[in-house]
């Protein structure tokens, strides 16, 4: 079997992009887009500054890990608040109302 090269992706030289609401700011690692330009697949680094309503993205799925060291809590429709903490995923349906709220300062995931 054949390994495909390895690429390192620097953060600071990933272009930043607003979230579709236009609440925060992600930069795109990688994608693959569908013929009518919807997203089969997107990995992304969004920066966390303040609470925040995120982007609903309909018929997908999400998953989010945080690569900083502050928590935040994910509010999924008027379920309780799900605590997320570095390095451990947390998945969540994109097309439900969700916001997050900052539970020890900025973080990005």
């Amino acid at each position: 079997m054949n390994n495909p090269e390895a690429s390192i992706f620097r953060f600071s030289e990933l272009t930043p992009r607003p979230w579709p609401n236009g609440r925060g700011v992600t930069r795109d690692v990688a994608n693959k887009k569908s013929s009518d330009g919807s997203y089969d697949w997107l990995i992304s680094i969004a920066e966390l500054v303040e609470d925040a309503e995120f982007s609903r993205y309909e018929g997908c799925d999400r998953i989010l890990t945080l690569v900083r060291e502050n928590s935040i809590d994910l509010h999924i429709d008027d379920l309780s608040p799900l605590r997320c903490n570095p390095l451990s995923p947390v998945h969540f349906p994109g097309d439900r109302p969700t916001r997050c709220t900052m539970a020890g300062g900025p973080s990005r995931a």
